[in-house]
């Protein structure tokens, strides 16, 4: 596992005090409006339990971590990769009042450059509902390229997008962030 430091946040790995944060998210139907119905508090909890417990498996597939607004220290939203081979599925929720301030494509941005410095994949991509608009211009601004219809499946109402290692290295270049492993630290410009 990775921390991420970037200009305004920490993306650290989840812990057990990260419970309201997830919970949060997860039990808010504004936030959950585009991803399924918002959970019940005891369900948000199990599913916390699950994401913490998901690192004690092995081999490693999902990986969780939680957003921190550095200048205030405080939890802000939560992330994730699940991995599947050479390719891996993101994912991230923001509070509500830290949306639409650049801490989305931040986050983006900072979790794909060291995922793709970390794990052995070449490709990383995200589904959402073709209806939520303001994932689409993220996903876009943050220079994930659109998949054809094809890639949703079935689910017509979902769109897709990717980004492909070879690309996203010379795209995000500038750049600055420092990724921290619990072995070595690497900074990437």
């Amino acid at each position: 596992m990775f921390t991420v430091r970037t200009d305004q946040l920490l993306i650290r790995e989840l812990q057990a005090q990260d419970q309201s944060i997830f919970c949060e998210l997860f039990t808010d139907s504004g936030t959950m409006r585009f991803i399924g119905p918002a959970l019940r508090p005891e369900q948000a909890i199990e599913q916390f339990g699950r994401a913490l417990r998901s690192g004690e498996v092995q081999p490693r597939k999902g990986f969780f971590w939680t957003v921190v607004e550095s200048r205030i220290s405080r939890p802000i939203g939560i992330c994730s990769l699940r991995i599947e081979h050479t390719r891996a599925e993101a994912g991230l929720m923001l509070r509500s009042d830290r949306r639409l301030k650049g801490y989305g494509l931040e986050t983006v941005q900072g979790l794909f450059q060291a995922s793709f410095q970390v794990f052995p994949i070449d490709e990383i991509w995200v589904q959402y509902d073709a209806r939520n608009l303001a994932a689409e211009r993220l996903f876009a601004k943050a220079g994930l390229g659109a998949c054809s219809d094809e890639c949703a499946g079935t689910h017509t109402q979902m769109r897709v997008r990717s980004a492909f290692r070879e690309h996203w290295e010379t795209q995000i270049s500038g750049y600055l962030l420092q990724v921290t492993q619990p072995q070595n630290q690497i900074t990437l410009a």
